[in-house]
């Protein structure tokens, strides 16, 4: 933090306000005063990986002697077993069973779409379906999709998730964050997580359409959805790859990241903090503290002023400091706007200083006896227009504009 920006905010600010005031006339009175039911008769051919039978039309000769007739397969595996006899490279085996695959699926997504047809130009579209039949024909063709993926996984080891989105040059969180496991393993927790966020999802938008909000029967599902993914990834992982896998994907650790957001933490604080947490969370995670009793939240409130105090040990006292500023939104959106504007996060800690002295030199103002209403009014305002100008000198007019915009930066014209 730059001390000079501070301690010349602060003197310009008690310049400003001491001139202000001394023209002011006074007067010593003034006194302050957020489908229907699943259809057992939709017809939905299921497709396996040893029944997938392929037709191939022969290809007219080329200039030289071959022929993708002498390709053909009854079967996919036997298929891409000559492919890969000829040399033909592992993407484009890839690209063409996908493709091959993609189409001859294709029909079930279009039943389940319901597309059958074309609009017409001076008829009115069709209106959609209900919220929960969406929901529901939405389901059936993930249902399908991961189908369609453990074809492929069979047929040529690869995720077809994951294939799409490296094809495409997009991110891939799974394959970044479940790096540290083999790929089998990985294809497997992955379709492990999807499948439980589908169904949290649907069980959520469901509830939306019916009830606005959860009821107790479906918290209760909702938890079980979580216990059975974390069950069955259990299953999978040895205890070293599931601790990993918890400071991944952890509600715990999800916390822990948000609260250090801005902190720049090293690895060691990250654990350490993870740990604390994931004690409290362990017998709080899924409690709502407005459903507790008084004696319950005495204990939550205790737990909680426990899971502090045992975090500033941990951190020690000038981290811990740091800490406690990061877990401002004002602070955290300061962090953000710097660092979309480019500016070094030393202004945004800057600016963040001059928090503090605004709203003490405020509660003075509003704390002093001798001026009347209108006096108190027209200082305050004077402080508010000094900390607006103080902040835009610090990291300029686009960017305080962006902050404000943020939602955050109440502080400046309280």
């Amino acid at each position: 933090m730059n001390s000079r920006i501070v301690i010349a905010f602060l003197v310009v600010l008690n310049i400003a306000l001491a001139a202000y005031i001394a023209r002011l006339p006074r007067n010593s009175k003034g006194t302050s005063s957020p489908l229907q039911t699943r259809s057992t008769n939709v017809s939905k051919a299921r497709v396996s990986p040893g029944a997938l039978n392929r037709s191939f039309q022969s290809a007219q000769p080329s200039t030289n002697r071959f022929q993708w007739a002498q390709l053909e397969a009854e079967d996919y595996p036997t298929y891409i077993a000559r492919l890969r006899s000829i040399g033909c490279p592992e993407q484009t085996i890839r690209d063409i069973i996908i493709a091959d695959i993609d189409k001859l699926m294709a029909p079930q997504i279009i039943a389940l779409n319901g597309h059958t047809n074309p609009p017409k130009y001076w008829k009115a579209e069709p209106r959609d379906s209900s919220v929960l039949q969406s929901l529901e024909q939405l389901d059936r063709i993930a249902d399908l999709d991961v189908e369609k993926r453990g074809i492929v996984k069979e047929l040529l080891g690869i995720d077809l998730a994951a294939e799409r989105l490296r094809q495409k040059g997009e991110t891939d969180i799974y394959e970044e964050r479940l790096g540290f496991l083999p790929e089998a393993k990985r294809s497997q927790v992955r379709l492990l997580i999807e499948k439980a966020n589908r169904e949290e999802v649907y069980l959520r938008e469901k509830s939306w359409t019916e009830n606005d909000s959860l009821t107790a029967a479906e918290q209760d599902r909702l938890r079980e959805i979580h216990r059975e993914k974390e069950r069955s990834i259990q299953d999978i992982l040895t205890a070293a790859e599931y601790e990993q896998y918890d400071l991944w994907f952890s509600p715990s650790a999800y916390r822990v990241r948000d609260t250090l957001s801005g902190m720049d933490n090293t690895e060691e604080e990250f654990v350490g903090i993870y740990r604390i947490q994931s004690e409290f969370d362990s017998k709080w995670g899924e409690v709502e503290p407005a459903s507790l009793n008084p004696t319950q939240k005495a204990q939550y409130d205790a737990d909680r002023t426990q899971l502090e105090k045992d975090i500033r040990d941990f951190l020690g006292a000038e981290r811990f400091a740091q800490y406690q500023e990061v877990q401002d939104n004002d602070y955290r959106e300061l962090m953000k706007t710097a660092a979309q504007f480019n500016l070094p996060p030393d202004a945004a800690r800057d600016v963040y200083a001059f928090k503090s002295i605004a709203e003490e030199q405020r509660s003075k103002i509003r704390n002093d006896l001798t001026l009347s209403p209108e006096e108190r009014q027209n200082v305050l305002q004077a402080i508010n227009e000094e900390t607006e100008k103080a902040v835009v000198g610090v990291v300029g007019g686009p960017a305080y504009k962006q902050y404000v915009r943020s939602g955050a930066g109440k502080w400046i014209s309280e």
